[in-house]
Parts: C-alpha cells; sequence; structure tokens
C-alpha cells in the first residue's frame, strides 16, 4: 500500500503546476455515503467485486470551495441510527459533519483530492453524551470527473480518531471508512 500512497503524491506533485491554472469556484450538491464500513485496503484489493445494496446508503449535502490547488470542504450525511465509529456508542438520529482542509488538482476532465479535518456528530435526539458529540477527525480521498459546471465525485472518507498519530504512522490500508459518491454544481 506504500506503493500506492507514493503514487498518488508524484500524481499530486506534478499535477499541481497545471492546477494552478485551472477554475476555481465554490460547488454545492446532494451526496450519498454508503453505511457500510470498510479498510481502505479492502476497498483497493476489492474493488472490481464490490456490490453494494441500495438500502444501505446515508443521503446529504456536500460543498466545496476550490482555490487554486487548495480545497476546504465540508459533508453532512443524515443517519436515523448512527453509531460512533471505536466508541460503538449508538445516538439514534443524527448528522455526520465533516470539515476538510487540503490540496486539490483540477487537471482538466479529472480532479484529484486529499483533505482532512474534524469530524462532527450532531444528535437529533435528546440522549446522548457529550463524548459521542465532538469525535476525532477525518481523512477523504477523491477522484472526480469534471463535465463543465457539473462534478461526478467519488471518495473514501476515512474515521481517524487521531489524525496526528496516523499521519506519523501513515498507512492506507488500516484506514476504516466509507466510499461515497456526489454530484457537484458550481455556483
Amino acid at each position: 500500500m506504500k506503493k500506492l500512497t507514493m503514487i498518488m503524491i508524484a500524481v499530486l506533485l506534478i499535477a499541481m503546476p497545471a492546477s494552478v491554472f485551472a477554475g476555481d469556484g465554490i460547488w454545492v450538491g446532494p451526496t450519498a455515503l454508503y453505511s457500510s464500513g470498510m479498510t481502505f485496503g479492502e476497498l483497493s484489493d476489492t474493488v472490481e467485486t464490490i456490490e453494494f445494496d441500495l438500502e444501505n446508503f446515508n443521503y446529504g449535502v456536500e460543498a466545496r470551495l476550490d482555490i487554486s490547488i487548495f480545497q476546504a470542504g465540508v459533508t453532512a450525511v443524515y443517519y436515523d441510527n448512527y453509531t460512533v465509529p471505536y466508541l460503538d456508542v449508538t445516538i439514534g438520529n443524527a448528522i455526520e459533519t465533516n470539515f476538510n482542509l487540503g490540496l486539490y488538482a483540477d487537471l482538466g476532465i479529472v480532479g484529484l483530492g486529499l483533505t482532512a479535518g474534524p469530524k462532527y456528530i450532531l444528535p437529533l435526539e435528546e440522549e446522548y453524551t457529550e463524548e459521542a458529540v465532538e469525535w476525532g477527525s477525518n481523512l477523504k480521498v477523491e477522484a472526480d470527473l469534471i463535465l463543465g459546471s457539473t462534478i461526478l465525485s467519488a471518495y473514501f472518507s476515512a474515521d481517524v480518531y487521531d489524525l496526528e498519530g496516523w499521519a506519523e504512522d501513515s498507512s492506507f490500508d488500516d484506514l476504516d471508512g466509507k466510499v461515497g459518491l456526489s454530484m457537484l454544481f458550481q455556483l
């Protein structure tokens, strides 16, 4: 998996000079996140054979701001029975919100991004623990198909309890997260 990490970093470094001249803007649209988690290693090993069940998707909204090679974004997804990762605490109806900052390479028809940031869980029911509300970080790897003022995006959003600790180890294989799809429109 270190080979895949090095390839992704090389592509981003080569693409950065070209993306400086690409279009900036604000993008907003619906997103669907597959609720059955998997590790990044499982996803990369079985990408051709994965079968998604439409009942396991949760829906929300994604917004991005692209400025040169940088990207800021937020994703909010509704869950009717949310279980906090690594804590095994179920809090019922909730909205999972991920805030991200990072690098984005716009290569014309294709875009590649690597972003990270804090994760917040907003319970919609009265009974919950404060430990469940302020929960760790997320790491997002995305690949986009840019069709004019529309982006079709596929991404892997990983749950990282300790982002600094993970950065020292940098093992993509063990990242536990979810696969998502977005359709974004430029404002």
